[in-house]
């Protein structure tokens, strides 16, 4: 089955020149803010999350725009975003489930020439649930789950999960 994920698609929001960068901090003592926001190419329907136990229902076979923000004041130096997928796929008596590790996006931020760090980091993934499988069988149950991570120069660390699951129509 071919995994719909592109590969590191990693830049800074910048709305000007040196927009969103500040000097190398000396000290942070906030946490980076993490947000997990999915994108329906079909519907052009956004919902955004943060924390952890997030769920949502989605189509088979809408593509889905995945986007990890990352911010800090003080200056994004990681972000992660990690993938699983399950899929459970049926016809008649018989079942087939794929288990698919994807290969977790990371960035690291250093600072620039001028000792700079970027306040903003993102990171994209394109995903969707198949109608069937390879095999014509028809998807029955599975998820996609997510786990972002964003890390500032003094090891401050925010988290946020999501799982997506298919409408069970």
């Amino acid at each position: 089955m071919k995994v719909l994920t592109l590969s590191l698609l990693m830049f800074l929001v910048m709305f000007g020149k040196d927009c969103n960068r500040v000097p190398r901090p000396k000290s942070d003592s906030t946490l980076p803010t993490a947000m997990l926001r999915v994108r329906d190419q079909r519907t052009n329907r956004i919902n955004d999350f943060t924390g952890r136990d997030n769920l949502l229902i989605v189509e088979p076979d809408h593509r889905l725009d995945i986007y990890l923000f990352g911010d800090d004041p003080e200056g994004v130096h990681r972000i992660r975003l990690e993938t699983d997928k399950s899929l459970t796929f049926v016809d008649g008596e018989i079942s087939q489930t794929q288990f698919i590790a994807i290969a977790p996006i990371e960035q690291i931020l250093e600072p620039d020439a001028r000792s700079t760090v970027s306040t903003k980091a993102i990171l994209y993934e394109l995903q969707e649930f198949p109608r069937t499988s390879s095999a014509g069988f028809r998807l029955s149950d599975g998820d996609i789950s997510f786990r972002g991570q964003v890390e500032n120069y003094f090891g401050g660390v925010s988290e946020v999960r999501l799982t997506l699951t298919p409408n069970p129509r």
